[in-house]
């Protein structure tokens, strides 16, 4: 996981991850790699708004991906075993209520949810120097286009499946 190798370079880590058997996997990883002191663990999904949403599942497998978000999203087969409700809440007024530090870097990956998620963290993410976003052709220019309007540069783009990528994004910090 990107939040284990990010803290074990040296950076302090807030990982968030609303699904409950990812979110004992992180943990349990968290725990077993010693880096207590460098992740924090959120049971939380960033979203646009804050509130209850359902999450329908195709698997309740920890790193299973390819939700679905109130239903609004079908992939894959297209049959969701069961849906839980989980808090979401904007990054921004998260990172407020709880006083986070500013971040350098982020990695969003959220089943097609980066645009909701870039809209509920315009803030926080606008101080970051970096983002990786990791995507699916839907979504993709969504999230190219709302990142490059609040700076970031788009450096590049590594494709990871038929439909899913990583896209990298910079941006120069004024002194």
């Amino acid at each position: 996981s990107y939040a284990l190798i990010a803290a074990a370079l040296g950076a302090e880590v807030h990982a968030f991850e609303p699904v409950g058997t990812s979110f004992g996997h992180l943990v349990e990883n968290t725990m077993l790699n010693d880096l207590q002191g460098r992740i924090t663990c959120h049971p939380v999904a960033l979203a646009e708004t804050t509130g209850l949403a359902e999450i329908r599942l195709q698997w309740p497998y920890a790193g299973v991906a390819s939700h679905s978000w109130n239903g609004k999203r079908r992939q894959g087969d297209g049959s969701f075993r069961f849906g839980i409700n989980v808090i979401q809440e904007r990054l921004d007024d998260f990172a407020s209520r709880f006083k986070l530090p500013m971040p350098g870097a982020v990695k969003i990956d959220v089943d097609g949810r980066e645009p909701n998620v870039i809209e509920g963290g315009r803030e926080v993410l606008s101080e970051a120097s970096s983002i990786m976003v990791e995507s699916n052709i839907d979504k993709g220019m969504d999230t190219r286009v709302m990142l490059q309007g609040m700076g970031f540069k788009f450096i590049e783009q590594t494709l990871r499946s038929d439909n899913d990528y990583n896209m990298l994004f910079e941006k120069k910090r004024v002194r």
